[in-house]
């Protein structure tokens, strides 16, 4: 009887601690892969914007007409990539 106790004890005990480091683990990937798509997503974004206001521009409008409406969301794409790009290499060093 007191061996089937201390089975029972060291078997729930031990996977809540191995979990615990699993999921630490993990973190710095998880964190990696979250830029990525961050990335990922704000390119998708900046080629929309230059394929609708430079590479098919509205009938009527030149490429030209577009200039501050396309210029201005593609910078702002840029400074907060940029920012986010900072941000996740001082999380890394820390």
């Amino acid at each position: 009887m007191n061996t089937i106790e201390e089975a029972t004890v060291t078997a729930s005990a031990t996977p809540q601690q191995q979990g615990r480091v699993h999921l630490l683990t993990h973190l710095p990937g998880a964190l990696r892969r979250e830029y990525t798509l961050f990335l990922l997503a704000t390119g998708a974004v900046g080629l929309h914007i230059v394929d609708d206001n430079f590479l098919q521009p509205e009938p009527g409008t030149s490429a030209g007409d577009h200039l501050a409406s396309g210029l201005v969301p593609i910078a702002v794409l840029a400074v907060v990539a940029r920012a986010c790009s900072r941000s996740s290499q001082a999380r890394s060093y820390s």
